[in-house]
């Protein structure tokens, strides 16, 4: 075999489309994605004359060939295609920094919640009372120690009239602050050189917010105990709680429904298990098998849900909620794994190659066949093996290892993640506790401050277009009487599904990771919230959503930003659809205006983060109060 014949294989044709032959570039790696920087403007230019070098050397290499054996070369399919795509190729694998990445893109570690770190484990295990005042009474004390020994110094150089010169210009050692505790960071003293003044660098101290904690429930506690008092004092029992017997009825049709979608999720094991097993392959059929697959998933449950099984709208959202996050989970289970697949199979046909073609290929092919056998091998031995050794590629395609995966809260599957040493059982019992609690605070909050307003709200849709000043009053007085309830609400679910419900099940399975949320009340941006308000799915639309469009349809970044937004407002429209069974789009018309606005503090407002902060806070609290009385009333 010659230069022609691999010239002329479809499958090293797509091996030269992902490596270059290029001496001063390297495939980027699933690890070091992160540290391998390039620089666009210069770099490129090199690329391009590179790429050039790399078609001459091309042309070299069939040189040798007859003339009849050139022409057919030239025109070879194939061959054209390698050629006209070199370069695209080559920047998909060693320059674009955001494709071909299954690890690099997120990242699991050891890490707590913040609620964790700041009020929950202080509380349960050391809350100690105020900090702040210990706290500044040690510094002063340090403080004043440091300065009398200083005094004492200058005194005793002094009396020896030994006093050098520079003494008064310089410090002769360094002073620090001795550690005050264990919950304030080290803080520097600064000597003013002519009066030996020392001034205080600012302090961070590390405080413990539990009592606000406890706080802020006893408000609401007592919120609910007069709103309840008041009920039974107006209808005398609460056999008419609307919204607690929508949650205890037909709650086994709910249950049959959402373990249909539990058991129909393990599709996708059997579709890797049908490639483990060399029955179809990966690239030719499994992947589009996973496609048909999850949109028939999609499609089935979401029909089902809506329009087949009679069920109320707060039974319809859960179950839709839930069979989006068994969407994401199939999704990342079945594209990881058939990553590793592509990877797997361009391993063995490079190794075959070079074995097969070493001594009659030339110089530049077998370059390309190593750079692609070395690639492969480093990412099948550095990401496809658990770190005690006791599962390797393809091992973890098997039904525990995909039920495991399900019962973690994440919705990005890797083939291990950060866990812990036990289960707190303390701790579960605290988080069950708060996932009853909450719910029950969420149904009274809904039956006394939200129900009403909207059964009379309701009363509007029917009326004819003549009446639409009467509407749009009633519109105005819907708003401003759901917004306090809803924002309540809105609080608390958030508080119910990201804190209490994900760390209930990661402390249950051993999940160390638990940043399922970051600061989001300090956001001074819309692109800020997105990103860190709900971190589990936003992690997943990075890596399947953002990078794979990248990758897979040559978008750049803000193609990529546009098309992950797109979607995911659909799949917000979707909700409102489940929920209030008519097609509107307020939902997905308000997703999308979080562009513009997060364009707008990121510009224009860029150095007003106070007032990004504020404008942060009306939209939060007003926003679903508009958007719910708008699907309400319209």
């Amino acid at each position: 075999m010659t230069d022609r014949d691999l010239l002329k294989d479809e499958e090293f044709i797509e091996i030269q489309k992902l490596n270059s032959v290029e001496s001063d570039t390297r495939r980027h790696s699933i690890v070091f994605d992160k540290v391998m920087n390039r620089q666009d403007n210069e770099d490129d230019k090199d690329h391009v004359h590179a790429i050039h070098e790399d078609h001459n050397d091309l042309k070299r290499i069939i040189s040798h060939h007859t003339e009849e054996d050139n022409k057919l070369l030239h025109n070879d399919e194939f061959l054209k295609r390698y050629l006209k795509n070199l370069h695209i190729a080559e920047k998909r694998r060693y320059r674009n920094e955001s494709v071909i990445s299954f690890f690099s893109d997120v990242d699991f570690d050891n890490r707590p919640s913040i609620f964790d770190g700041a009020i929950n484990e202080p509380y349960l295990s050391s809350f100690e009372g105020p900090v702040l005042e210990k706290q500044i009474k040690a510094f002063e004390k340090s403080k004043k120690e440091m300065k009398r020994e200083r005094t004492l110094e200058i005194n005793s150089d002094k009396q020896n009239n030994d006093i050098d010169s520079r003494s008064t210009i310089t410090t002769t050692t360094d002073l620090e602050t001795p550690t005050i505790s264990t919950s304030v960071s080290s803080a520097d003293l600064v000597r003013n050189s002519s009066t030996y003044n020392y001034q205080r660098v600012p302090t961070k101290y590390i405080l413990n917010f539990s009592g606000l904690y406890v706080m802020f429930w006893m408000i609401l506690g007592l919120i609910i105990v007069k709103g309840l008092i008041d009920y039974k004092t107006e209808y005398g029992n609460f056999r008419n709680f609307e919204i607690l017997n929508i949650f205890i009825t037909k709650k086994l049709d709910v249950a049959k429904v959402d373990f249909s979608m539990y058991v129909a999720s393990y599709g996708v094991v059997l579709i890797q298990w049908l490639v483990k097993r060399g029955v179809i392959h990966w690239k030719n059929t499994g992947i589009w098998m996973a496609i048909v697959f999850e949109f028939g998933f999609m499609i089935f449950f979401y029909y089902a849900v809506l329009c087949l099984v009679d069920l109320h709208w707060i039974s319809r959202i859960y179950l839709f909620l839930h069979s989006v996050v068994y969407l994401m989970k199939m999704h990342s289970y079945s594209f990881f794994n058939g990553y590793l697949w592509c990877i797997t199979r361009e391993l063995d046909y490079s190794t075959k190659a070079l074995a097969k073609y070493k001594d009659t290929a030339s110089e530049k092919i077998l370059r390309v066949l190593e750079r692609s056998r070395d690639f492969c091998q480093f990412e099948l031995s550095t990401q496809t093996v658990s770190s005690n050794n006791e599962m390797k590629f393809p091992d973890n395609i098997s039904i525990p290892n995909y039920f495991m995966f399900t019962m973690f809260p994440a919705v990005v599957y890797q083939f291990e993640y950060p866990r812990t040493q036990r289960i707190r059982w303390g701790y579960v019992l605290e988080k069950v506790s708060a996932i009853f609690g909450t719910i029950f605070i969420l149904i009274v909050v809904a039956q006394l401050f939200m129900l009403p307003p909207l059964e009379r709200a309701l009363k509007f849709r029917g009326q004819p277009w003549e009446n639409g000043t009467v509407r749009t009053v009633e519109w105005f007085y819907l708003v401003a009487e759901i917004d306090p309830g809803l924002t309540v609400i809105y609080m608390l679910c958030f508080y119910l599904i990201w804190d209490a419900i994900l760390n209930c099940f990661a402390e249950l399975t051993r999940f160390a990771d638990r940043y399922f949320y970051g600061d989001w009340w300090n956001c001074v941006s819309w692109s800020e919230f997105a990103r860190i308000w709900n971190v589990p799915v936003h992690k997943f639309l990075v890596r399947h959503v953002y990078h794979a469009s990248m990758n897979n349809w040559k978008l750049n970044k803000v193609q990529a930003t546009l098309f992950t937004f797109i979607l995911s407002s659909i799949f917000h429209e979707l909700a409102m659809i489940i929920i209030w069974k008519r097609i509107r789009g307020y939902l997905f018309i308000f997703q999308m205006s979080q562009l513009p606005m997060a364009y707008v503090t990121s510009t224009i407002l860029k150095d007003k983060p106070v007032f990004n902060n504020v404008l942060f806070w009306c939209g939060v609290c007003s926003g679903p109060a508009v958007i719910i009385a708008l699907y309400t009333m319209f």
